[in-house]
């Protein structure tokens, strides 16, 4: 895209799950890719091709990922019950969120 936009060498961020894709890019096209900002990454990097099979601290930081890649299943699930879901992650990622900040 950013050739076909005239770009021959460009910046890119990525940020969460954005985070391997602007790595695999600057990685796969250091040519093009004249700086990349990789940040907040989801978890710490891991070797294990499964998350099943993750330490619990490693599973519960990233049960979301793969939750929210089921197509159509999340909104069956959690379509007007998200106050559980919500307040498990907000625990989970970032603790001590205030009960009416998730209603």
């Amino acid at each position: 895209m950013m050739s076909a936009l005239g770009h021959q060498r460009f910046a890119v961020a990525g940020h969460d799950t954005g985070f391997r894709i602007s790595y695999a890019l600057a990685a796969d096209h250091p040519d093009k890719v004249d700086r990349a900002i990789c940040s907040e990454i989801p978890g710490p990097p891991i070797t294990s091709a499964s998350r099943r099979f993750c330490p619990a601290p490693v599973n519960n930081k990233l049960w979301h990922i793969p939750f929210l890649r089921a197509e159509t299943l999340p909104e069956q699930l959690l379509k007007g019950r998200d106050a559980p879901s919500s307040a498990t992650e907000f625990a989970i990622q970032g603790g001590n969120v205030p009960d009416d900040a998730i209603k």
